[in-house]
């Protein structure tokens, strides 16, 4: 990443062109120069102001400019995330970041904890290279599974490991970077940058939540640094609680039947596009080999289909107590049996209960002139419950007559 001093820094969401460095450029040979009048002075080595390379060390040549959008501190602490995925999803050229915990949460595939991930421009995640001061991270090990596009398998770096609070900017290069990075670059490469040479410490504490609902939220922050005589310790610290948010805190998420919210608009009322419980309930549907008769009865249909469902709903072929009966046909889950079909909403989770730790240290010290020493540590920590429906069995069970 080249970084010049004389660029004015641009507001949050201002695209910069600027030059993506990710190869040690190598100054060889001379450089022809037309000549100068005698009154003109030589150019001096003053003239040439600061330059910061950030990137891998593969030796190439710039061939053009590329365009580099930068988030400042100042547009960073204005966003005021209090999470690597809510940071993301503030950012516009991140569309929409969509792989976290809050994505298909009545779904097996919720069960991945906190994990969010980085997807430029909605080109699919896994494609976008996530770095923290210039150098790779390391993909979550767990964050495998299935997407809304196209049920692709997925591997991305948890962004909610990323120290929020102890960023000095974010750089994000707009272009594809897979001839320098590799294939996870394709969308583009985001570079988080962290704070370093601070001396001092600073608090701060963020509380909040959503009105009528369970959710409440609370983010301790601390960031500081000391300075010595030839180097400094620069590090941060967040901790986050956060109370789940219920299904039943909105009636739009609290039942998969939202028909009731239509009531009042004759066009809509009849429509059964808005009730998606799903037809694969409590009630099971079931199937022998042939038609089985009880006496002059006959439980099951030609083909050997049965269901078991409430008497309330009446035309029982046996009743089996207890409010259930028998009947000798395949479920029927249209029209008055729309309500045999499951409900998943109820009594889940939108939002997770998460506790989360996340400390960033680093560290240099010259040992001489022209050798400096440094480290980094990353340690995160985190847990989340949630509450989610059962697993709807998408394969037949066979059950043996000898059972």
């Amino acid at each position: 990443m080249c970084k010049s001093n004389g660029l004015e820094k641009s507001s949050y969401g201002k695209t910069l062109i600027s030059v993506w460095m990710a190869s040690l450029i190598s100054m060889s040979g001379a450089i022809a120069q037309s000549q100068q009048k005698t009154d003109s002075p030589p150019a001096t080595v003053d003239d040439l102001q600061e330059v910061v390379v950030i990137g891998s060390q593969i030796k190439g040549r710039i061939t053009e400019a590329v365009p580099v959008t930068l988030i400042t501190e100042a547009d960073l602490q204005s966003i005021g995330a209090v999470s690597g995925d809510d940071l993301f999803r503030s950012i516009p050229q991140f569309a929409d970041t969509n792989f976290n915990t809050s994505n298909s949460a009545q779904t097996t595939n919720a069960a991945r904890g906190d994990v969010g991930s980085a997807d430029l421009r909605t080109l699919g995640i896994g494609n976008t290279l996530v770095l923290i001061n210039g150098r790779r991270t390391v993909n979550h090990p767990t964050s495998q599974a299935l997407t809304n596009t196209n049920s692709v398998p997925v591997l991305t770096y948890n962004t909610n490991a990323i120290p929020g609070t102890g960023l000095s900017r974010i750089e994000v290069l707009l272009d594809g970077g897979a001839a320098l990075y590799g294939s996870d670059a394709v969308a583009g490469v985001v570079n988080t940058v962290t704070k370093k040479m601070q001396d001092g410490v600073n608090a701060s504490v963020q509380y909040g939540g959503a009105e009528s609902t369970h959710l409440r939220e609370l983010q301790v922050n601390l960031s500081g640094g000391k300075n010595f005589s030839s180097g400094n310790i620069s590090g941060t610290f967040e901790y986050t609680d956060r109370q789940a948010m219920l299904a039943e805190d909105s009636i739009l998420t609290a039942y998969d039947d939202r028909r009731p919210l239509f009531a009042n608009y004759p066009n809509y009322a009849a429509l059964t596009g808005s009730d998606t419980r799903n037809t694969r309930g409590v009630w099971p549907n079931l199937f022998t080999n042939g038609q089985i008769r009880a006496g002059t009865t006959t439980l099951t249909s030609t083909a050997g289909a049965f269901h078991i469902r409430p008497t309330s709903f009446g035309s029982c072929t046996r009743d089996l107590g207890n409010g259930i009966c028998l009947v000798n046909t395949a479920l029927p889950t249209t029209g008055v049996f729309r309500d045999l079909r499951y409900d998943t909403s109820r009594g889940t989770s939108v939002l997770p209960d998460v506790t989360r730790s996340n400390i960033f240290l680093t560290g240099e010290g010259e040992l001489s002139d022209s050798l400096t020493l440094f480290g980094e540590l990353g340690f995160y920590q985190a847990s989340s419950f949630r509450l989610q429906p059962a697993v709807i069995n998408l394969f037949q069970i066979w059950i043996p007559a000898t059972n």
